[in-house]
């Protein structure tokens, strides 16, 4: 079993074939506006079970903080639920299906919403400690004001580097295309 960054197993029952995982961690990020700098704290807990030969069924709870220097209003809590399948398609690669519901809460309540969506990811690992991801995720949120609804879909590819048993260097590029419901058609991409 491969655990990530940060990460505890908490659970294991002998045998079984089935437990658990609690993370945290916490990110120091430049955000996309000029100037300014952002720091997520997160954590999650969850649990997998064998469910065929070749698959694991997951469900996984989560919380995040994140906070901004200058655009304080973008500061955002979040907490939400995920489950899904994933599959070993071979010794070195693995297909996982997830779904995503989740409550935000922000400095600026208009943008407070409830966001559900799904996802699909592909990891390749060609060495032991070496992998690489390819990821496509769509979600849908429901803002408090229409100004901040939108359906978005974000697409990706990262490489990482396992340097221990519980800690893993990262790095990717990911596009995100959101479509906003009003103003009808209006589209931001990133």
């Amino acid at each position: 079993q491969t655990v990530g960054p940060n990460t505890t197993s908490v659970m294991q029952g002998p045998g079984m074939g089935s437990g658990g995982r609690l993370s945290t961690g916490s990110t120091l990020t430049t955000s996309t506006s000029p100037g300014d700098f952002s720091g997520t704290v997160h954590a999650a807990i969850g649990g997998f079970s064998p469910v065929f030969s070749e698959s694991t069924v997951f469900v996984k709870g989560f919380a995040e903080h994140t906070s901004y220097d200058t655009y304080s209003e973008l500061d955002a809590t979040m907490g939400g639920v995920t489950t899904g399948i994933a599959t070993q398609l071979s010794k070195n690669s693995m297909a996982r299906f997830s779904l995503t519901g989740k409550v935000k809460h922000f400095e600026d309540s208009q943008r407070n919403s409830t966001a559900y969506g799904g996802g699909v990811s592909l990891k390749e690992r060609p060495a032991q400690d070496l992998w690489f991801k390819q990821f496509v995720e769509y979600e849908k949120n429901e803002a408090d004001s229409p100004l901040f609804s939108y359906g978005g879909t974000k697409a990706g590819i990262s490489a990482g580097y396992d340097l221990t048993r519980t800690t893993a260097a990262e790095a990717g590029f990911s596009y995100l295309v959101q479509e906003f419901v009003d103003p009808a058609g209006a589209e931001l991409r990133t």
